[in-house]
């Protein structure tokens, strides 16, 4: 199975940074516990996804904010 890019330029800029922003924030606010532990795997997630340019949500409702091409069906 290949996974289509289904996230948009800007989509993607803004999940890495606001990745990077919840892994960090464990560290800067010092959270601990299984609080600290559901950010940095939501954080890690959506670096993860905005890297490969693929959302699994937005895959499972068939939904994308890439532009696509024209003259491409």
């Amino acid at each position: 199975m290949v996974l289509r890019q289904n996230v948009g330029p800007l989509d993607r800029a803004t999940r890495i940074i606001l990745g990077t922003l919840l892994v960090a924030s464990r560290y800067f606010f010092q959270l601990g516990g299984l609080t600290g532990s559901i950010i940095v795997w939501f954080g890690l997630i959506t670096i993860i996804e905005g890297m490969l340019g693929y959302c699994f949500l937005y895959g499972l409702f068939g939904w994308s904010t890439k532009r696509r091409r024209r003259g491409v069906t």
